[in-house]
Order: structure tokens, then C-alpha cells, then sequence
């Protein structure tokens, strides 16, 4: 008698691997990376939503996307943590999905999907090889190949997202650089300015010694 690994139980396989994909919005202090869009709620009913710009052992350091000022905040003084729904650039401003999907490209999304597809293939090779082997009658390979499909999807949302943070980061640091052009041109102008004034008063100086030596 033929025995085949049922669809529903491919189904309930897909299902489980596809939402281990969805995070869920709150996150341990433990799991926080370093260039984290969060919301922090602390134990003084203060919330703070910006970058994670630093994480030590004893806290963490927040640009908060109110008044785009850093703050530190101890681990013991934060209540809850959540994933921000809005992606925020060193100095905590938005980041909206247009402007990331402007740069994302695909390697990530391609490599991931094929190294999914080859293992998930393989993972369903094994493992329904001795049902293959009992059942005198192996079916064709569909199990295998409905394991690499699995695979590949899941590990192609996996490719899609680190595509999607790859781009953020280039999105961060063109602002950083677009950010420090700013500053430099605005010091400039103000050190041209402030030889300006200097060449001015040197010159109503010389005018007036000028004007005091004439009898």
C-alpha cells in the first residue's frame, strides 16, 4: 500500500514555518540590536520611540523622535518594549517604505530562496525516505520537492528582509553624509561671515586712526 506524507501536514509545516517569519512587536531587553527602530516604555510612564544607537550591560541609549535628542535608559527602569512601526535614521527621523524600497535590491532575496529550496528539498528527502522504503512502493518525489518549495518561501521572506535592512542602512547613511554636508557648508558660511565682520571692523579701525591723524 502506497503511504504519502499528507498534504495537510505540508500545509500545517508551511503555516508554522511562514509565521515563525512574523515577529511578534515586543522584544526582550536581551534581543535588542543596535540600530533598532523601538518604542520604550519606562517604569515613569515615559515613552520614548526613536534609534538604538548604543546597548551596554547596564542600559540602553535611544534617539528619541520627539526632540531628536539621545537619552540613556537603564535596563531596570524599562517596563515594555515594542517594534516601532515607523523606521527611523541616526537623527530619528522617519524613514518611510518608498525611500527603502528605493534601494533595496534582490542578492539577498535570490540567495536565500536558493539555499532554502536545496535544503528544504533535501530535509524532505530524509525524512520521508524510510516511509519511501516501507511502503515497497516508493511515490515519486513530490514530498521533496513540496519541502524545497516550503524552504525556499521561508527562506526567501528571510533574503527579502535582510535585502529590506541592507537598504535601510544605506538609506541611514546617505542621510548621515547628506546631514554632515549640511553642517559643514553651515560652518563654513559662518567662518566666512565671521571674516567678513573682521575685515570690517579692521577697516572702519583704519579709517577712523586715519580721520584722528589728519590735522
Amino acid at each position: 500500500m502506497k503511504r504519502y506524507l499528507p498534504w495537510p501536514a505540508l500545509m500545517v509545516l508551511l503555516a508554522l514555518l511562514l509565521n515563525g517569519c512574523a515577529g511578534t512587536p515586543v522584544i526582550r531587553t536581551d534581543a535588542i540590536e543596535k540600530n533598532q527602530s523601538v518604542k520604550i516604555y519606562t517604569t515613569e510612564n515615559r515613552v520614548l520611540e526613536g534609534l538604538i544607537t548604543e546597548k551596554t550591560v547596564e542600559g540602553l541609549t535611544i534617539v528619541n523622535a520627539g526632540d531628536h535628542q539621545s537619552y540613556q535608559v537603564a535596563l531596570d527602569n524599562i517596563r515594555r518594549i515594542e517594534k516601532s512601526r515607523t523606521l527611523y535614521d541616526y537623527t530619528a527621523n522617519p524613514v518611510s517604505p518608498a525611500e527603502v524600497e528605493k534601494y533595496k535590491g534582490n542578492k539577498n532575496t535570490l540567495g536565500y530562496a536558493t539555499g532554502g529550496a536545496i535544503f528544504g528539498g533535501l530535509a524532505g528527502i530524509l525524512v520521508g525516505l524510510p516511509i519511501w522504503l516501507a511502503a515497497d512502493n516508493p511515490p515519486p518525489l513530490f514530498v521533496g520537492g513540496a519541502t524545497a518549495v516550503v524552504g525556499s518561501i521561508y527562506m526567501a521572506r528571510k533574503g527579502i528582509q535582510r535585502d529590506r535592512e541592507v537598504a535601510l542602512d544605506r538609506v541611514r547613511y546617505i542621510r548621515l553624509q547628506q546631514t554632515l554636508e549640511r553642517e559643514k557648508n553651515a560652518e563654513n558660511q559662518r567662518l566666512e561671515e565671521l571674516k567678513r565682520q573682521k575685515e570690517e571692523l579692521e577697516s572702519r579701525l583704519k579709517q577712523k586712526k586715519k580721520e584722528t591723524d589728519t590735522p
